[in-house]
């Protein structure tokens, strides 16, 4: 394994690091194969900042399913520091399908900008659903890229963000734990003007929540209380969920002690490993349907 690995770290020295490795590569598979898609972003210093890629089976997926995507950030994958995002959307299976990846330095509404649209030019059209979590960043570049399409939030990120910024206001974990139990009881509303009155009454009853309730969270409840989401088209997706499943993968890819080339050489056959589960499930449902 060592052996490997400094022979793989020697290629990418000789082709002057991570970054050209992997545009060198992005190269050659086009050249070799038709269908690949790659863009590259570069500051105005000359650096590069942002790789987005997709191998001719994943432009297919996104073309093919081009109604939602599923969109996440994850860290700590390589030794460049260059966040993962990855693009997913759901197959006629209902198994998630990476359709893209990408690298950027910067977590802001430019470098968002760029992958969105990177996104609709390769898929052909925007999502009918976006689904994320709250990055300000991401969220004002879906308004700007992909004005209309619906962008729901994950409610798992939401609980998340929720138990940081209350739980500390509470007296105890049976308050809190009560607090949970009333909220979530908001977020199952049977309509809108019923979330209303349990809004309110859960701002009552929790007085050291309301601030942070009212400024963050209520004015973005059309896009993940259920009296507005339920009757939206999300392909049954209420959170990100399918984008944490597969960063556990990644993991497995690329550490913080891992090269970029390295990652992206492993995330590809990653791509290939889904796409033999989904070969094998057809393969599966066709011999069941001939002995019926």
């Amino acid at each position: 394994m060592n052996t490997a690995r400094a022979a793989a770290n020697s290629e990418v020295d000789e082709l002057g690091g991570d970054i050209p490795a992997i545009i060198s590569s992005l190269e050659q598979k086009s050249q070799e194969e038709h269908g690949w898609k790659y863009f590259v972003k570069i500051s105005a210093e000359g650096v590069v900042t942002g790789i987005f890629w997709q191998s001719p089976l994943q432009l297919a997926l996104a073309r093919q399913y081009s109604d939602v995507l599923i969109n996440d950030n994850t860290y700590n994958r390589n030794t460049s520091g260059y966040p993962l995002n990855i693009g997913i959307t759901i197959d006629s299976h209902g198994q998630s399908r990476n359709i893209w990846y990408a690298f950027h330095a910067i977590e802001d509404q430019e470098h968002f900008s760029w992958v969105l649209r990177n996104h609709v030019s390769t898929a052909g059209a925007p999502p009918d659903c976006l689904m994320s979590d709250r990055n300000r960043a991401l969220i004002a570049a879906a308004a700007a890229e992909m004005p209309l399409t619906e962008h729901f939030f994950c409610i798992h990120h939401l609980d998340g963000n929720i138990t940081t910024h209350v739980q500390c206001g509470l007296a105890s974990a049976n308050d809190f734990q009560a607090f949970k139990n009333a909220f979530w009881g908001v977020y199952r509303s049977v309509s809108p003007d019923v979330f209303e009155i349990k809004w309110h009454e859960l701002t009552t009853r929790f007085p050291s929540a309301k601030n942070y309730l009212d400024s963050e969270i209520y004015p973005s409840r059309e896009q993940w209380a259920w009296p507005w989401v339920s009757n939206k088209f999300t392909c049954g997706v209420r959170m990100n969920g399918r984008v944490e499943g597969e960063n556990r993968v990644n993991k497995s890819i690329g550490g913080p002690t891992c090269q970029l080339k390295l990652v992206f050489d492993g995330l590809n056959k990653r791509t290939e490993g889904q796409n033999i589960q989904t070969l094998t499930r057809t393969r599966d449902v066709s011999s069941l349907l001939s002995d019926i």
